[in-house]
């Protein structure tokens, strides 16, 4: 069987560019609910035409996952505006999986320089800690002692246990350093 498939604006008039059916969705709307109903309709060895490549996703990720998911049924497809690309192109397959590495790449060194540059800047990265209450000395002191368990102290310090530990550890080695 032959399909179509493609993205359009709500405002826009559909002009027919296969002989099948037409699956549609709408450019925005990232369920893709047209997309699902033909990959659900596909069959092994179908066609599916699509008038553009951009019509599968405007990202690479998007657009890689999109072929495969295409791929994987078996199907031929044809993009009207890239006619030298086929489905069974490793080629392309090859040039998406290199793209989308050079684009994580890309991303992950940017990422890491702008924190370095955050870092050089004096600003702190991550949450903001949380302050250490007026009572912790005296739940600390309860803690040590072993009437409390870290969950209880915890609660009523009104902080999670791991936050009340990492408290007591730091105490802890305040109190090393005081008696070294």
């Amino acid at each position: 069987m032959q399909y179509g498939y493609t993205m359009m604006d709500a405002s826009q008039r559909i002009e027919p560019f296969c002989a099948g059916k037409i699956f549609l969705d709408q450019r925005g709307d990232e369920s893709r609910p047209g997309f699902r109903q033909l990959l659900h309709t596909l069959r092994k060895g179908d066609t599916v035409t699509i008038p553009s490549l951009s019509c599968l996703g405007s990202t690479l990720l998007q657009l890689s996952v999109k072929w495969e998911e295409l791929t994987d049924k078996e199907v031929s497809v044809s993009i009207l505006d890239f006619p030298e690309l086929k489905t069974g192109d490793r080629h392309f397959s090859r040039l998406m999986d290199y793209l989308l590495d050079t684009d994580r790449q890309m991303r992950r060194k940017k990422q890491v320089n702008g924190m370095q540059r955050a870092r050089d800047g004096g600003k702190r990265l991550g949450r903001k800690p949380k302050a250490i209450p007026d009572r912790f000395g005296e739940v600390y002191g309860e803690y040590e002692a072993g009437n409390l368990s870290a969950r209880d102290a915890a609660g009523l310090l009104d902080v999670s246990h791991t936050t009340f530990l990492r408290w007591c550890r730091r105490e802890e080695t305040r109190k090393a350093e005081l008696h070294v």
